[in-house]
């Protein structure tokens, strides 16, 4: 069992090819970019990172493929002090690959692949990994994987040992019946942005409305639902709210809801009031959303810098 492990994130591992562009194409057109980045993302990587700035012990559970891009992400994110020592290089296969287009507002369009990220499987050593920690962290596209029944074991086997719990519910809207049920009473925190509680309530609810109906849905202890800019909403047992986001220049919002994920998981595991855990959360995303690429994230003391009314 690995010891000194705060959060165990499972989830993508990717590179990002990052285009800035002025305008979209129209079918069967072209168009040059203005500028290239090559950065590395996906969820878990992203989620990883951003918890491990804000100096939390993470360990990554994910997969990777046996090439250049695999190993280039892995020193990235030892870089961040996440813990890789459970990212599968599997052979024969390919790290996850993403084309992200940046327009002039900063908004992104993203085309890619998962590749080696849907075949990941859960190990025994993966359950141990789990046994000593704080909190679980699943990304909702583990669902999509060739093996769903190895991510809802390890949820089960966190949550039977009193573990926190939580998914950002991305994609899952699409899930059979079945497997979307297996999920509920099992996750302690639910995230996921306004479009994807919508799809997945098929309900036309906004704001406080829809963080109560996520809430009950999942039987969960509290959720967030992100509405960018706007800010968040956020609902447990008690309450509901409605938390304003912070206004920055947007450079890039990619990744930006993977770093409000790591700032509301980070704003629970240090106990904060919903309200104050949602703050966090939004700075979070605001911070990243000020430079180009997935990964920029702030220590605490640079989010503190850039959002003095926060509570860290």
């Amino acid at each position: 069992m690995d010891r000194g492990i705060d959060v165990v994130v499972i989830g993508d591992v990717n590179v990002d090819l990052i285009f800035l562009i002025d305008r979209f194409p129209s079918r069967g057109g072209n168009c040059i970019a203005r500028r290239v980045e090559k950065s590395f993302g996906g969820v878990g990587g992203n989620r990883a990172a951003a918890l491990a700035s804000l100096g939390l012990n993470v360990a990554l559970i994910g997969a990777v493929g046996e090439d250049r891009f695999g190993k280039e992400a892995l020193e990235e994110l030892k870089r961040y002090g996440v813990n890789i020592d459970h990212v599968k290089i599997l052979k024969d296969q390919l790290t996850g690959i993403m084309i992200v287009a940046v327009d002039l507002e900063g908004e992104r369009t993203i085309i890619g692949s998962r590749e080696s990220n849907s075949k990941l499987r859960i190990s025994d050593e993966d359950l141990k990994l789990v046994e000593g920690v704080r909190h679980l962290h699943v990304a909702g596209y583990q669902m999509f994987n060739e093996s769903p029944e190895d991510i809802l074991g390890i949820i089960r086997h966190a949550h039977k040992l009193g573990i926190s719990t939580s998914m950002d519910i991305e994609g899952i809207a699409d899930l059979d019946l079945e497997t979307l049920e297996s999920l509920k009473g099992i996750l302690t925190y639910v995230i996921g942005n306004e479009d994807e509680a919508k799809g997945l309530l098929k309900a036309e609810a906004f704001g406080k409305e829809l963080a109560e109906r996520l809430l009950k849905e999942f039987k969960a202890d509290a959720v967030a639902v992100k509405l960018g800019e706007k800010g968040c909403a956020v609902a447990d047992r008690h309450h509901s709210y409605m938390v304003p986001g912070f206004k920055v220049e947007v450079v890039d919002t990619t990744g930006a809801g993977d770093a409000f994920d790591a700032g509301f998981i980070y704003g629970t595991l240090k106990g904060l009031s919903l309200i104050e855990t949602a703050r966090l959360a939004n700075a979070m995303g605001a911070f990243k959303c000020t430079k180009l690429g997935a990964k920029h994230y702030p220590t605490l003391a640079e989010l503190k810098r850039s959002f003095p009314d926060i509570k860290i």
